[in-house]
């Protein structure tokens, strides 16, 4: 192709079109590979995060083997670590809460019907 300056406006647009779509094609492959990461260390990922979250006066304490973190209170999660976690993990503890509590409560009515209807009267 010829230099910039002497490009038409179509080559100049071809140019970009394929510019454009390498850089489409190489962040695809990023993003692919940090999937398959997440995908192959999923249970890993979630065991850390809920560790820290248990156990956050064992997190980042250490950087080196003998250094510490100076001027870091690591013994509390700010509310601000927490939230992404909680939202995330939010729908996965409401669909192991859910039949629990649908359980109960269909427990809790039958027992109340049952007593109400065959209650032995005095």
């Amino acid at each position: 192709m010829r230099n910039n300056q002497t490009q038409t406006p179509l080559e100049r647009l071809i140019a970009d079109k394929n510019r454009v779509k390498q850089l489409c094609e190489e962040k695809g492959r990023v993003i692919n590979d940090d999937i398959s990461y997440v995908q192959a260390n999923a249970g890993t990922l979630l065991l850390s995060s809920l560790s820290s979250m248990l156990f956050p006066s064992s997190v980042g304490k250490k950087v080196a083997s003998s250094d510490t973190i100076e001027g870091s209170d690591n013994s509390q999660i700010s509310l601000m670590e927490m939230l992404p976690l909680a939202k995330t993990l939010f729908p996965i503890a409401w669909d192991v809460a859910k039949p629990i509590l649908i359980s109960w409560g269909v427990k809790r009515i039958s027992n109340l019907v049952v007593n109400v209807l065959f209650k032995k009267k005095v």
